[in-house]
């Protein structure tokens, strides 16, 4: 492994020679906003533009590396295209994605428009895993809002590689969909719900959390006040397939 460093003034930035020349610049965990590696490490100096998801999904998919923990910090609410986080990260497997926000401030995330995957129309803010691809993990955690409208799928579905964990005062809402889940729809792959609260969504079935297959764990956290057009109202707000 080749090692250079440049010094420029207080800074000094490592290039480590793996496949490519990655700046990394050192950093505290804190609440500045940005993308940070295994808790420490800020890749890019943020503080010079206004740090977004698209940004940092951006970065993951040409430096995403494998067993890795990466943490992306928020200050601003936005609208988010659809994001596939198996097709974000290639090749790399086993990487963790901690997307968060201070307590202080309220985040809302809410799909901007719907995207076509494997040919069909997804409209999930968030797709954890895949049918065949690499393992991924996305945890949410802290005051983070992700809103629906009238969308087409739910707001995040778990694949069968996938796993999503809920901490915080995160909130799913708002979704409206004629799909199943209007919350979190389960494929397969794992959901941990340990706090948060997921309400106020509508869907064909399980109009909060549907789960087609997969590990389905609560140890915390709300499902209520949601809504389903086709099932008997015992199903609004959690729906596991062949449990009648």
């Amino acid at each position: 492994m080749k090692r250079i460093v440049y010094s420029i003034g207080i800074i000094s930035i490592v290039c480590l020679f793996l496949s490519a020349c990655n700046p990394i610049m050192d950093a505290v965990m804190s609440d500045l906003p940005g993308l940070y590696i295994n808790d420490n490490v800020m890749p890019v100096d943020w503080s010079k533009k206004t740090f977004t998801i698209t940004d940092g999904f951006q970065w993951l998919q040409r430096h995403a590396q494998s067993n890795t923990r990466y943490t992306m910090r928020l200050a601003h609410s936005e609208n988010v295209n659809p994001i596939d986080i198996s097709s974000c990260l290639g090749k790399a497997e086993n990487v963790s994605i901690t997307i968060t926000a201070p307590e202080t401030k309220d985040i809302s995330l809410q799909v901007a428009h719907a995207m076509y995957i494997d040919n069909f129309s997804r409209g999930s803010i968030f797709t954890v895993g895949s049918e065949h691809g690499n393992a991924n993990t996305l945890i949410l955690d802290g005051n983070i809002t992700i809103k629906g409208t009238n969308n087409r799928d739910s707001l995040i579905r778990v694949e069968k590689t996938g796993t999503l964990i809920m901490r915080g005062n995160v909130r799913i809402t708002g979704n409206n969909t004629n799909a199943k889940g209007g919350g979190v729809y389960l494929n397969g792959g794992a959901f941990f719900l340990e706090n948060g609260t997921i309400s106020k969504n509508i869907a064909a079935v399980g109009g909060g959390v549907y789960v087609e297959e997969g590990i389905f764990k609560r140890t915390g956290g709300t499902i209520s006040g949601n809504n389903c057009f086709y099932s008997d109202a015992t199903f609004n707000d959690l729906y596991i397939s062949g449990i009648e």
